[in-house]
């Protein structure tokens, strides 16, 4: 910038030529320009602007602003920045860390942080002429900070769910199980369910998760013959609320099928679809080629999960058919309850 300023007609501007400059703002000037750290001097009753190689940054796509007014480099932020410059200008020193001001330097306003202080500059009688700015932009850091105060509070937030989750399940296990064995089985299972659906989320986007992803690790321990179960429909993401339930209900159809139904023989089938038609979302489960099925005498916690949760937790309606040839469980709900997203293509998918 050193070559700039020398070469710059100050004559157009109210500081005059270089030459007539006072002995103060040559050396504030100087200073700046060997400085570092962004920075630029405003002097004169229009407060005119030269600033450094490293303030450079910080104009992004602004207007080349040597030889300006600070109050035109800075129109759009003026209001904002004016009274830190007036008090400056009373001879009084202002800081600030992290200070947001809506600027204009792409074309667009945004949002930026920066840490910055104003210094009085004094003549050589004492009167305040101008200050000096020194600036570091802090945006990146703040937006940072931000977003890690944020994805602690969903830590949190999904701690505690988890932890109620967990507490429910425990108590409805042990009061549904004739033994503590028994409990103790179906606990592990439905908590390990529970674990691999978390750990869907958290490799995603820790909001939402792909359907596909929720499917395969809730099936992933019930797969004994390649082509035994069938997965079929088109990519879209599930809220997080959704991930839980569906993965627990998925986990106990299955442990059904393995105990009771298609799962139990080679030649038993499990096909596992869902899709979406503009206005409802429709996921089905149907078992075939398995032992003749009977509905059973009393319903479980399963059951509940299944026909109850699934159902609350997706605002739709659960149908389990306990019918001879199979068990057929089958979800409908309206396509605007969930929070999805779809990707280009459609998967068929035998495990």
């Amino acid at each position: 910038m050193g070559r700039q300023v020398a070469a710059f007609d100050w004559s157009r501007t109210s500081l005059g030529p270089m030459e007539n400059w006072p002995a103060a703002l040559r050396i504030s000037v100087s200073n700046v320009l060997n400085s570092p750290f962004p920075a630029f001097v405003a002097w004169g009753p229009d407060l005119i602007t030269i600033h450094n190689d490293a303030f450079r940054p910080i104009l992004g796509m602004k207007p080349a602003p040597l030889g300006k007014p600070m109050a035109e480099n800075w129109a759009e932020a003026w209001e904002a920045v004016s009274p830190f410059v007036e008090a400056t200008m009373r001879g009084e020193s202002v800081f600030f860390e992290n200070h947001e001001v809506e600027i204009d330097r792409s074309g667009q306003m945004e949002k930026a942080y920066f840490t910055f202080a104003y210094s009085p500059l004094r003549d050589e009688e004492g009167v305040v002429r101008g200050l000096m700015d020194t600036v570091v932009e802090t945006t990146s850091s703040v937006e940072a900070e931000r977003k890690a105060r944020i994805r602690n509070g969903e830590l949190m937030h999904r701690m505690k769910n988890t932890l109620a989750i967990v507490s429910a399940i425990a108590n409805q296990t042990y009061r549904s199980s004739q033994t503590v064995k028994e409990a103790n089985e179906r606990l592990l299972r439905r908590l390990t369910t529970l674990g691999n659906a978390q750990s869907v989320l958290m490799s995603e986007d820790h909001e939402a998760a792909d359907i596909r992803a929720v499917v395969e690790s809730s099936l992933a321990p019930f797969r004994q013959a390649i082509g035994q179960i069938k997965v079929e429909g088109q990519p879209l993401h599930l809220a997080e609320r959704h991930v839980f339930s569906l993965a627990l209900a998925l986990n106990e159809l299955a442990s059904n099928a393995m105990k009771y139904g298609a799962l139990t023989v080679p030649e038993g089938r499990v096909r596992l679809g869902w899709r979406t038609d503009g206005e409802d979302f429709v996921l089905e489960w149907r078992e075939t080629g398995g032992p003749a099925v009977t509905e059973p005498a009393s319903s479980g916690f399963g059951s509940f999960l299944i026909r109850s949760v699934l159902a609350d937790d997706f605002n739709g309606e659960v149908t389990l058919d306990y019918r001879r040839d199979g068990v057929v469980c089958r979800l409908v709900t309206a396509e605007s309850n969930l929070a999805f997203r779809r990707s280009a293509a459609h998967h068929d998918h035998a495990a």
